[in-house]
């Protein structure tokens, strides 16, 4: 409860991201197979992705977003989604991967 309230406040049913937590987020909308975005990211969220590519798409998906996570970042995906054949994910909780520290 804490978090919430320092990091988000209320707007009208629901919930909105301060202005102090949402200046230091970088928020980035790319094509996945031919981008490759500068540096390590502590979070990726890819919900709902890779169940819409055709397999030879995905099998290189999962690399991709491992070398983008920095070692210990999460990486969240939808609930019919599995990262298989990922090396350095291991399952946090339902659709929450951590990036092994190897």
């Amino acid at each position: 409860a804490n978090a919430r309230a320092a990091h988000f406040g209320r707007c009208g049913d629901g919930w909105q991201v301060s202005d102090a937590l949402r200046g230091a987020v970088r928020w980035r909308v790319a094509n996945i197979l031919s981008t490759s975005e500068p540096g390590l990211w502590d979070i990726i969220c890819c919900r709902n992705l890779a169940m819409y590519m055709r397999p030879e798409c995905i099998d290189g998906l999962w690399e991709r977003l491992e070398n983008a996570l920095r070692p210990g970042g999460i990486l969240v995906l939808g609930s019919a989604e599995r990262p298989l054949g990922a090396k350095r994910l291991s399952l946090v909780s339902p659709c929450i991967y951590r990036r092994v520290r190897k």
